[in-house]
């Protein structure tokens, strides 16, 4: 069954993709308008489409038909989830992508925040992808994250998976490893559901705490 949130939005995927801060939190409850429209922006494209495909394709894949005996797979490829996984666990790069989506979201957020609101930016590029960086530029400015260091380490942690999925297909190398203390050197680094969960609620925190805060 779908959730239902306010406004009609409909938030479909397994009993834990529904009891999240994202599902607890709606808009409205943000008094930023900025900082509502990026939480808009990650709920609707990230979450609930990206995120909602991700833990729905498989399922959806054994429904759908697939002529594997006509097109020359064998009599045993019947559905669509049989024809991929002749090549392995595709599905994990779906994970993949929602963590890539969300940092993305994130990024822009920190980018247009930085902007908005006159905040010094630090040297080089990609600093908004550097997150521990963004953070502490932010505390020289006033802001005081103490009461969700926690979460912070977890979208930290998003942006360092995020970093092997685009340049290395998830695959762990020294620097994921040195960063993380996650991960075995050369091994997939597979992502999971509860995982990508951690990561948006930590972001719905951050986003929660700015929220009375920004200038």
């Amino acid at each position: 069954m779908p959730v239902v949130a306010e406004g009609g939005t409909a938030i479909f995927g397994a009993w834990h993709a529904q009891i999240t801060l994202g599902r607890k939190m709606q808009p409205k409850d943000l008094k930023s308008n900025h900082v509502r429209e990026h939480y808009q922006t990650a709920l609707e494209r990230t979450n609930n489409l990206v995120f909602m495909h991700a833990i729905t394709a498989a399922s959806n894949d054994q429904k759908t038909n697939f002529p594997g005996e006509i097109l020359g797979w064998g009599s045993k490829i019947k559905t669509w989830y049989d024809y991929r996984m002749m090549f392995g666990n595709v599905y994990e790069r779906l994970f993949q992508l929602c963590v890539i989506s969300l940092c993305s979201d994130i990024e822009l957020f920190l980018k247009q925040t930085f902007e908005k609101f006159n905040y010094k930016k630090g040297e080089g590029r990609g600093f908004y992808q550097r997150f521990n960086e963004v953070i502490a530029t932010l505390k020289e400015s006033g802001h005081d994250f103490s009461e969700i260091e926690e979460d912070l380490k977890k979208i930290d942690f998003a942006f360092q998976v995020r970093h092997i999925c685009i340049h290395n297909y998830g695959i762990v190398d020294e620097t994921f490893i040195r960063k993380t203390t996650l991960g075995k050197l050369g091994q997939k680094f597979e992502i999971n559901q509860e995982q990508y969960r951690e990561m948006f609620d930590a972001y719905v925190v951050f986003l929660k705490h700015l929220d009375p805060k920004l200038p």
